[in-house]
C-alpha cells in the first residue's frame, strides 16, 4: 500500500527546530582546572564564555554586544596590568572566532547598548591536588550577565601556572590598596552563580557608575589626567561612587597634574571612606630589611601629607585603630614579624595619636604579591595598614 512521505518542509522545520534547541541549551563549560600557561589559558577562558553567549543568542539575531567590566585582583581590589592582558585576549578571541559577537571594555558610550556584561576576578590561592603544601596559583573566574533578563548567561574559570603576572595597579601612584571585602565577596558570589541563575537585585554599584570608573581608569592609564580627573569627579558626585577606588583616582590624577591641594583633599576623603568601611590599607613603602621609608624624595613628600591627614582625622575623632605592619616574603618568619612590628611602631610614633592605637606586625602572612623579590615588584608587601577597631581591642 502506498504511504505518503513526510512533507519536506516539515523535515526542514524539524531540523531547524532541533538545531536551535541544541544551541539554546549547551552543556555548561566550567573551564580548565589544570594550571596552564597564561597565553594558553586566556583563549580557553574566552572561547568557553563566548561559545555559551553565542549559543544563548537567537539563530536569527544580529550582532550581540558584550562589555567587559575590568577584571579585579581580589587581593588588592584593584584593576591590574594583568587585567588588561586578559581583556586583550578575550577581545582577540572574539574577533578571530566569533563574528556575531562584539567585545569591548566598558565605557559610558557602549554600556547602554550592551546585551551582555562580562566581569571576573583574579585570585591567588591554593589548588587542591596541585603543587606542594602552600603552593598558590592564579585563578581567573568569570561570568557573563544577560542584561535583558538579569541572569547568568555564561561562566568559566582557568588556573594559571605562571608565577609572574603583573599585579601592579593601572592607576599610577595609588596611595592605598582599595580592597573592599564586602564588595569582593559579592563579586565572588556572582561568579559562582550557576547558568540561568538570577543576579540578586541591589548589586552595589550600577553599571552606569562602573562605566564612568572604567573610563576614568582608562584615561589615567593613557596619561589623559584632565579627562581622568573629570570622570573620577563625576563618579564622586554619585552616592554609590563615593568609594575608595574613586578617591584613589582623584588623588592620583591631581598629583599627576601637580595640584597638591587637590590631592590632599582627595586623600582626606579617602581616609574618611576607609574609616567608614573599616579598611584603610595605606601604601607606606619601606626599604628592604629596614624601617626607613623607600628612598624616593617624591614619595617621602607624599608620606608627610598622608601622615598629616591621617593624624588630623584620628586626633579629631574618638575612633581606635590597629596599625599593622607587613613585610615581603623573604627571610625567616620570626624576623619578618619583628621587622613589620617595628614599621608599625614607627608610623604610630609619627602619627602621635597615643593610646587609641596599637601597633601589630604580621610579617608576610598577608602579602599581596608574595614574590619575595625585594624590589619594586613586591614593594607593596612592605606596607602599613590601618584597621578601625573597638577601643577595647587596643
Amino acid at each position: 500500500m502506498f504511504k505518503p512521505s513526510m512533507p519536506s518542509f516539515f523535515i526542514i522545520g524539524l531540523s531547524i527546530s532541533l538545531l536551535v534547541s541544541s544551541c539554546a541549551n549547551p552543556p555548561p563549560q566550567t573551564g580548565s582546572h589544570a594550571p596552564t600557561q597564561f597565553y594558553v589559558a586566556i583563549p580557553i577562558l574566552a572561547s568557553q564564555l563566548l561559545s555559551q553567549v553565542q549559543a544563548k543568542s537567537s539563530l536569527f539575531s544580529g550582532k550581540q554586544n558584550i562589555v567587559i567590566d575590568p577584571f579585579v585582583y581580589a587581593d588588592s581590589g584593584e584593576v591590574i596590568k594583568a587585567s588588561r592582558n586578559i581583556e586583550q585576549g578575550i577581545i582577540k578571541e572574539a574577533e578571530k572566532n566569533f563574528e556575531k559577537l562584539t567585545v569591548s571594555r566598558m565605557n559610558q558610550q557602549n554600556v547602554n547598548e550592551a546585551d551582555y556584561v562580562m566581569l571576573g576576578l583574579i585570585l591567588f590561592e591554593p589548588l587542591k591536588g596541585a603543587g606542594g603544601p602552600g603552593r598558590k596559583y592564579y585563578h581567573i573566574t568569570s561570568s557573563v550577565m544577560e542584561r535583558k533578563t538579569g541572569t547568568v548567561a555564561a561562566k568559566s574559570e582557568v588556573w594559571i601556572s605562571d608565577t609572574n603576572l603583573d599585579s601592579s595597579s593601572v592607576v599610577a601612584d595609588a596611595p592605598v590598596i582599595p580592597t573592599d571585602p564586602k564588595k569582593l565577596e559579592e563579586l565572588l558570589r556572582w561568579t559562582k552563580l550557576p547558568i540561568d541563575a538570577q543576579i540578586p537585585r541591589g548589586f552595589s554599584i550600577s553599571l552606569d557608575t562602573k562605566a564612568i570608573l572604567a573610563q576614568a581608569e582608562t584615561a589615567a592609564e593613557n596619561g589623559n589626567y584632565k579627562d581622568a580627573l573629570f570622570l573620577f569627579s563625576k563618579a564622586s558626585q554619585r552616592p554609590e561612587g563615593q568609594i575608595l577606588k574613586t578617591y584613589v583616582g582623584l588623588y592620583s590624577a591631581n598629583l599627576k597634574l601637580g595640584d597638591l591641594t587637590g590631592a590632599g583633599e582627595a586623600f582626606g576623603k579617602l581616609v574618611m571612606v576607609g574609616v567608614r568601611d573599616k579598611n584603610l590599607s595605606v601604601k607606606f613603602l619601606f626599604e628592604v630589611n629596614d624601617t626607613a621609608f623607600i628612598n624616593q624624595p617624591e614619595k617621602r613628600q607624599e608620606y608627610s601629607m598622608w601622615l598629616q591627614q591621617i593624624g588630623q582625622y584620628f586626633n579629631s575623632s574618638q575612633e581606635c585603630l590597629h596599625i599593622i605592619g607587613h613585610s615581603s616574603k623573604t627571610g625567616e618568619e620570626d624576623y619578618n614579624k619583628k621587622l613589620s612590628l617595628a614599621r608599625a611602631e614607627k608610623i604610630h610614633q609619627l602619627l602621635g595619636i597615643g593610646s587609641r592605637a596599637k601597633a601589630l606586625g604580621k610579617g608576610y602572612e598577608e602579602c599581596v604579591n608574595c614574590l619575595g623579590s625585594d624590589d619594586n615588584k613586591d614593594a607593596v608587601d612592605r606596607r602599613v595598614v590601618f584597621k578601625v577597631v573597638n577601643c577595647s581591642e587596643v
